[in-house]
């Protein structure tokens, strides 16, 4: 089976330039994630045993990490570097769909994490307390800082080729975003 051009158009119409594959091995198919909202977009998936080495996906990347952030923790100026590229409104969108997605930090935090009135499982209620919990220990250590204020303007300026706002919750959610997708370990 080879990958299906529909289902390639369907998931890649509506992103930003940057952020389709350029090339995409036809022995891997590309779906979309079936998961609950909040979970994911899309998946890669072999459609066959393919041999060590073969390349699979080429993909422009978002942003090139910054200087500052190599070698030390995770922090709010890899949020600022990536809304000072020249593309930073299609970074935001983009971003608000990496987990944790705009839409599922907006339910977590007005719920305030009450795992029964939200229905979720406990392993899913384990993960809204370690996603609570992250993000007010970012909002403890950013809320007075420069770089914050500096990010919160690159962000309004950006957000509002969207006709979009960009608040505190949107720069720390965009942090947790980079933490979760692996981005502070370099594999992206």
């Amino acid at each position: 089976l080879e990958a299906d051009e529909s289902i390639l158009h369907d998931l890649f119409s509506s992103s930003p330039e940057f952020c389709k594959p350029i090339f995409i091995n036809p022995h891997v198919a590309i779906v979309a994630n079936k998961q609950p909202k909040g979970y994911g977009g899309r998946g890669y998936f072999a459609m066959k045993d393919i041999p060590p080495g073969t390349l699979l996906l080429v993909e422009k990347p978002i942003l090139q990490w910054p200087d500052e952030q190599i070698g030390r923790p995770l922090g709010l100026i890899s949020v600022e570097h990536a809304l000072l590229q020249d593309h930073a409104n299609q970074i935001i969108k983009a971003f608000e769909l990496l987990h944790p997605t705009k839409e599922y930090m907006k339910e977590l935090l007005l719920s305030k994490c009450e795992v029964t009135q939200r229905q979720r499982s406990r392993q899913d209620g384990n993960m809204d307390q370690r996603i609570l919990q992250l993000y007010n220990s970012y909002y403890e250590k950013y809320i007075h800082s420069h770089v914050l204020k500096r990010v919160l303007v690159l962000g309004r300026v950006a957000a509002a080729c969207n006709d979009d706002v960009f608040n505190v919750d949107d720069a720390l959610r965009m942090l947790l975003a980079l933490r979760f997708n692996a981005f502070g370990t370099g594999s992206y």
